[in-house]
């Protein structure tokens, strides 16, 4: 996720497939994977919950860049930031990537299975068109 990006029409869209998901998944915790994290602030968090619909102290990682040299150790921080059965709600740049793209900005199919793995119920719901991913732990 980019500040630039911030309200734009996919964040609406974004909104909307969490909100329609919340009331099944009690509630997910949102995963912004910021690529430019110096850049935002206690505003534009407010305005991102806002959008998605969800509280601000849903959204982990508000301080943490998201880099491909350290994928392992950001996925890690999101598991250990979950409860059980927790939905997770992932925005990253440039969506779902399972061949080419760039790895900076996209979730790999690597990423989806260690989430995936530490899953009860195995499931996921992506949606490449608006950069999304949900995954259950």
């Amino acid at each position: 996720m980019r500040l630039d990006h911030l309200g734009d029409a996919l964040d609406f869209a974004k909104g909307k497939v969490v909100k329609l998901v919340m009331p099944l998944l009690n509630g997910p915790m949102v995963v912004p994977m910021l690529t430019d994290q110096p850049d935002w602030g206690r505003r534009h968090f407010a305005l991102y919950s806002e959008i998605l619909g969800v509280p601000t102290r849903r959204i982990l990682l508000r301080n943490q860049m998201f880099a491909a040299h350290q994928r392992v150790e950001y996925f890690r921080n999101v598991l250990e930031r979950l409860h059980p059965y927790t939905a997770v709600f992932l925005d990253p740049d440039t969506g779902l990537r399972f061949r080419g793209g760039n790895p900076n900005n996209s979730v790999r199919r690597r990423d989806v299975a260690a989430l995936l793995g530490a899953c009860p119920s195995n499931r996921c719901l992506g949606k490449r068109s608006c950069y999304t991913a949900v995954c259950c732990r």
